[in-house]
């Protein structure tokens, strides 16, 4: 298989990635829009849902939304646009939805998309890979807009990169080896088509791309140096040790067959419908 993204991404799914910014003040006082995280596009009946991790809008330790944020996308005449937040949450009247279990990093929210203008597009629930499925070796890639100094002022695309699964948990979560940075928080993670998946008995047909999960944050490898007099530790080294968290898509289909989620939509479609 030839090493070309267009053999792992059919066409149009990097439109399913949006880029979420913050807007803050630099160090003359210029409003500038900075780096937060990955945004995927999916859908639950008729709406569209966006997906992303719960510390990259929600700041858990002072229990508030983080201010400022925007979400960034292409239009169809090449301009760039920005939606707050804010006005998300004002034009559905709703919140954005976490797991049932707050340790979860996920947030979901519905996501008004004018297809005339807006240069989106949703990722169907049949691109879904279920969670038993996924075998530690098999090959992966994944979207998303880490927070490295790459210009794309006018016209933004995610990052395309690799990886294998590294090891699957029985939580539902699974490691991935990849070169995961900040900005890849919310990112979604697809199986690479290959002429062999590793459940598969047929071995003569290509396996397509799968959706199966969204990258929460890489995990750190910690070095502590101690003092020689004293024995304590002094300094604290941290580094990127290449593995990366994943919740599921399993995960991500609790969140939607939840009490909570099916309330809030339930009373968003009698608001839509007034």
């Amino acid at each position: 298989m030839s090493n070309n993204t267009r053999t792992w991404l059919p066409a149009g799914w990097e439109k399913t990635i949006v880029h979420i910014e913050r807007l803050i003040k630099d160090d003359k006082g210029n409003d500038v829009f900075v780096p937060a995280g990955t945004g995927f596009v999916t859908e639950f009946e008729t709406f569209n849902i966006l997906v992303t991790c719960k510390h990259v809008i929600y700041d858990i330790h002072n229990k508030k939304y983080v201010s400022g944020i925007f979400i960034s996308f292409n239009q169809k005449d090449g301009a760039l646009a920005r939606r707050s937040l804010e006005d998300i949450q004002k034009a559905f009247q709703l919140d954005w939805i976490f797991h049932q279990d707050p340790s979860v990093d996920l947030a979901v929210i519905p996501f008004a998309i004018d297809f005339a203008r807006d240069d989106i597009k949703r990722a169907g629930k049949d691109l879904f890979e279920g969670f038993d499925q996924l075998t530690e070796g098999e090959d992966i890639f994944f979207l998303g807009y880490p927070a490295l100094d790459i210009k794309m002022d006018k016209h933004i695309k995610p990052i395309v990169r690799s990886g294998i699964i590294s090891l699957v948990m029985t939580n539902k979560t699974f490691l991935i080896d990849a070169n995961v940075f900040p900005g890849n928080s919310g990112s979604p993670v697809f199986l690479k088509p290959s002429f062999r998946h590793y459940q598969a008995s047929n071995t003569n047909t290509i396996n397509p791309a799968k959706f199966i999960g969204i990258i929460s944050a890489y995990l750190s490898y910690r070095d502590t140096a101690l003092s020689q007099q004293t024995g304590r530790p002094r300094i604290i080294f941290e580094e990127n040790s290449g593995l990366a968290n994943v919740y599921s898509g399993s995960i991500i289909a609790d969140i939607f067959n939840s009490a909570d989620f099916v309330t809030k939509i339930n009373e968003l479609k009698k608001r839509l419908q007034q």
